[in-house]
């Protein structure tokens, strides 16, 4: 019995590491970071960081729930232009027509958040059903909608860049610049936002039958089938629920910049898978940690930040990134050989 209560509690240590690695590895590259470089000593920039990768953190707390259940979604930087472009053009043409509702700072807001939600949640629903419904795999789905949804962004945004304040027979349309205030007491407006966002994405992966389901099915969707799972609703689940924390990163973005070139999200689907492996969710399907996306994506923004201050060129970025991730996956398969061998 109390070789059972040792093995016990050193299986609950071991878990606890695991599932805080993410957060350890965050702390010891902050203290590297705060004794190399003295622009880390100043709160501001810790903000900044803060700030910065929100938006893609809440990317990838719904890249969280795909990569759990087995998936990957390709597309979340295209349909995040997609959703941007589409919002003001709904906006401008409801201004233009001359609606009230698009004139006031209350009505923009409204307006930009359903339709950002709307077209994202709708995008994400679309790859859920090619990978669910039409049994494409995910990344050949998924790739195509990148390319879709994209070509479709670049075609409407002719301009380049859409602004969200337009010029309507001679007068300024209002913005949503409330979004853009820079703080609420000390904390950025959406640092608390990608928090609150995290806190909920882990209630419902943790203590929800959709939770449990998203990891049986990316553990084996066979065995999920047998145990009565509707495997396909899950999937189409996981894939519109990021459609839908894409739509609200683009709110938050307009909140911030009140315009979304045509290029809006590049390059976001690889700084969410990222952010997510790093966090230690299995790319392998099966195994979630909400928490430590969250993890994830300030260990990238350290980084990024640590490379622009050493004056790192931009183009390594890529190249860093691509590390990363190799590095995670592989440390994720050594030590899943070393639990099966211990077993």
């Amino acid at each position: 019995m109390g070789n059972f209560e040792k093995l016990s509690g050193q299986d609950n240590l071991k878990n606890i590491f695991v599932n805080a690695a993410s957060w350890i590895a965050l702390v010891l590259l902050l203290v590297v970071c705060v004794i190399v470089r003295p622009e880390f000593r100043n709160p501001q920039t810790l903000l900044m960081i803060a700030k910065q990768v929100t938006i893609v953190g809440i990317i990838a707390l719904g890249m969280t729930f795909v990569i759990a259940g087995g998936g990957i979604d390709l597309s979340v930087g295209s349909l995040f232009a997609f959703s941007g472009v589409s919002a003001l053009l709904v906006l401008k043409d409801l201004q233009e027509a001359g609606m009230a509702l698009a004139w006031s700072e209350g009505g923009v807001f409204l307006i930009v958040t359903v339709v950002a939600l709307l077209v994202g949640t709708l995008g994400g629903a679309l790859n859920g059903l090619l990978v669910a419904v039409c049994k494409i795999p995910p990344f050949i789905a998924t790739l195509g909608t990148l390319s879709i949804f994209r070509s479709l962004a670049l075609h409407f945004a002719e301009s380049g860049t859409l602004p969200l304040r337009n010029v309507v027979n001679g007068t300024d349309t209002p913005g949503i610049s409330e979004l853009a205030a820079p703080m609420i007491g000390k904390y950025e407006v959406t640092a608390v936002v990608f928090v609150v966002l995290t806190a909920i994405c882990w209630v419902l992966m943790k203590y929800t039958a959709f939770g449990r389901h998203v990891c049986a099915v990316g553990a084996n969707e066979k065995v999920a089938k047998f145990a009565g799972i509707n495997t396909g609703t899950v999937k189409l689940l996981t894939y519109t629920l990021t459609g839908l924390l894409v739509g609200a990163g683009v709110v938050l973005f307009l909140g911030q910049l009140e315009s979304v070139p045509n290029n809006a999200g590049n390059l976001y689907e690889l700084d969410a898978i990222a952010a997510v492996v790093i966090g230690g969710t299995a790319m392998s399907g099966g195994k979630a940690n909400v928490w430590g996306t969250l993890a994830g994506a300030l260990i990238l923004g350290l980084i990024f930040a640590f490379l622009n201050f050493t004056g790192t060129a931009p183009a390594l970025k890529g190249l860093v990134q691509g590390v990363i991730i190799l590095l995670s996956v592989l440390i994720q398969g050594f030590a899943f050989m070393l639990n099966r061998k211990r077993a």
